[in-house]
């Protein structure tokens, strides 16, 4: 979750506005860490829950996709 979140937030707006330099800096300083903090409490939920692994894997799959979405989303201009 951290590495969807670092690498969304790093190559995403470098992607999206390559003339703005604040990609880096949303990637290392705010989503890397804030969708690091995420996975855990999503592990910690999944397993309070004793969801199968499969079913973790689907938690896992669609809320990386959730936070892919999310900081592209906010990257945009």
């Amino acid at each position: 979750m951290g590495g969807v979140g670092l690498l969304a937030g790093y190559i995403g707006p470098l992607v999206l506005n390559p003339e703005s330099n604040i990609g880096p800096v949303i990637g290392i300083v705010f989503t890397g860490p804030v969708g690091m903090c995420i996975g855990l409490l999503l592990g910690a939920f999944t397993r309070s829950l004793e969801l199968s692994l499969r079913a973790q894997w689907y938690w896992l799959l669609a809320t990386c996709a959730i936070v892919l979405f999310a900081t592209l989303r906010l990257a945009m201009p």
